[in-house]
């Protein structure tokens, strides 16, 4: 039975199963993986004659590493949870990929289990197949939602582990379906550091770089070597690309002071609202640093000055609590949120009454344009 005929059945034993089959664009890559097994034959209820239900001799896990389909199916029935884990925090999925076992595969998650159960090492199935070369149990990972750019403890990606092996019918798998071809592990490397020969060039040539290569425009920017942003921009480097805290070239160039290289970026169409590894646009560094000149270019080129990061904290929480008056005051002048409140609930004002005492002047400024703190916003029941 093909994938197709898989769907079919699926959506048929729907009411048995308790399964929701979604409909959705990857129905295709479905329809294209080899015969599985009769889903009957998958499902069976797996009670005796006598209505007993027994739980086997070997665990789920064991049975699912063996691909004993009428084993899992017996734990099944006898209600163990398919998304037990064990001492590993792996659940059968886990060992049923590892083994390349596609039916058994097909019955866990047709009995629910989760395609992006993370063992103790932060792995999803998915980097199972994707390190053991297994295309069809990824395309069917895939179909069914599998993260592509899920991280495990090294911060590596499904892609980084195809890559090394050298998969690369699942490297090609996984970027034509949108994963990150730079994905960056905690070590800052891409797979394209990890690849080599045929799998090399096709990364290459889906815009994969390597880590070097990635970071040689920040560098640039970082330095305020113009004539070498030039370069690297005129090279193809990606004026977005961004470094393992999430900063872009902009951001670098930002914090440093850079004003011609940040008009150069902009120019070259570097994104001003990209947020880095706590949320922060390069607005927020500006503001910080007290780079005025900066700001203007910003938000004169379209920043948003009303961006949250992850604290929820905009670039006027920033000005007014590190006492920027000049940028409170460009801030205000482009319609800045007087009264933006943190996960705290902590306005611009209560951070300018906090944490701007020597500057009194910025509370003044504040409460004059329309600025209340989080407690009295609460009164009003805002």
């Amino acid at each position: 039975m093909n994938a197709v005929g898989l769907l079919f059945q699926r959506q048929q034993l729907k009411g048995l199963e308790n399964c929701a089959y979604r409909d959705d664009d990857r129905t295709v890559m479905k329809a294209q993986l080899i015969a599985i097994i009769a889903v009957v034959g998958l499902v069976g209820c797996g009670i005796t004659q006598q209505g007993i239900v027994q739980a086997p001799g070997i665990s789920i896990h064991e049975a699912a590493w063996k691909g004993d389909i009428e084993s899992v199916k017996q734990h099944l029935t006898a209600g163990e949870t398919v998304n037990a884990t064990n001492n590993w925090a792996s659940t059968p999925l886990h060992y049923a990929v590892r083994a390349g076992h596609k039916e058994t595969t097909v019955l866990l998650i047709l009995k629910g289990a989760d395609v992006n159960a993370k063992n103790n090492k932060k792995r999803n199935p998915l980097h199972r197949a994707a390190m053991d070369g297994h295309k069809e149990i990824a395309e069917l990972l895939i179909s069914e939602e599998a993260d592509m750019n899920a991280k495990d403890q090294d911060g590596l990606a499904p892609l980084h582990y195809s890559a090394r092996a050298v998969h690369k019918k699942i490297v090609e798998l996984l970027i034509n379906n949108g994963a990150d071809v730079n994905v960056r592990s905690t070590a800052n490397l891409t797979p394209l550091d990890l690849s080599s020969g045929e799998v090399a060039d096709l990364i290459r040539k889906q815009g994969g770089k390597t880590s070097k290569e990635l970071i040689a425009l920040s560098n640039a920017a970082r330095t305020g070597n113009i004539a070498e942003v030039k370069k690297h921009l005129a090279a193809g480097a990606d004026v977005n690309a961004k470094d393992m805290y999430g900063d872009t070239p902009l951001h670098d160039a930002v914090k440093r002071g850079h004003r011609e290289v940040v008009e150069l970026l902009i120019t070259n169409g570097a994104d001003m609202n990209m947020q880095d590894e706590n949320g922060q646009t390069p607005l927020y560094p500006a503001t910080a640093l007290d780079h005025r000149e900066i700001v203007a270019i910003l938000i004169a080129k379209g920043a948003d000055v009303n961006v949250k990061d992850d604290d929820r904290s905009t670039p006027l929480h920033k000005a007014a609590g590190l006492g920027r008056k000049e940028i409170v005051e460009l801030l205000i002048a482009e319609d800045a949120d007087l009264n933006a409140k943190t996960y705290s609930s902590q306005t611009p004002l209560d951070r300018a009454v906090l944490w701007a005492k020597d500057k009194p002047e910025i509370a003044v400024f504040l409460r004059k344009h329309g600025g209340k703190t989080g407690e009295e916003l609460k009164a009003e029941g805002k």
